[in-house]
């Protein structure tokens, strides 16, 4: 038996809602598990995900860039700025407006770059996940 493929799957999801049901049901996760961003970065440093390793495809990548990109980002920031610590407000409002200017990470940018890091993490022991995409 190989090491487990987790396959997300670009075009089944528009939303960064949608993405955290997608990934619910592509890795299994557990009803309680955060669906925010930092719950989705610390799956990756839970013993929620296969501990002898894993690979990861995104499929249909170019489509999640376009439909994560900064009109989604823009809606995430605002929804976030709603919510936000009144410390947070002046940071959040800078990243709104560039996004709004079409400039900084989209949601598309978080969440390769929390997949990114974990997998070229290294620490200790070797690392045994790999993740790929169509392209990008």
């Amino acid at each position: 038996m190989g090491i487990p493929i987790f396959i997300i799957d670009g075009s089944k999801f528009s939303t960064l809602e949608e993405f955290y049901d997608h990934i619910s049901t592509v890795f299994s996760l557990p009803s309680w598990w955060g669906r925010n961003l930092d719950a989705f970065d610390e799956l990756f440093h839970s013993d929620i995900l296969p501990a002898q390793g894993y690979h990861i495809i995104w499929k249909n990548i170019a489509v999640s860039q376009q439909r994560l990109g900064y009109e989604e980002t823009v809606r995430q920031l605002s929804e976030r700025l709603e919510t936000c610590d009144p410390n947070n407000i002046a940071h959040i409002k800078e990243d709104l407006e560039k996004a709004q200017n079409g400039l900084g990470p989209t949601v598309f940018d978080w969440l390769i770059e929390i997949i990114c890091d974990y997998c070229k993490e290294s620490g200790e022991t070797e690392n045994k996940n790999d993740f790929s995409c169509d392209s990008l």
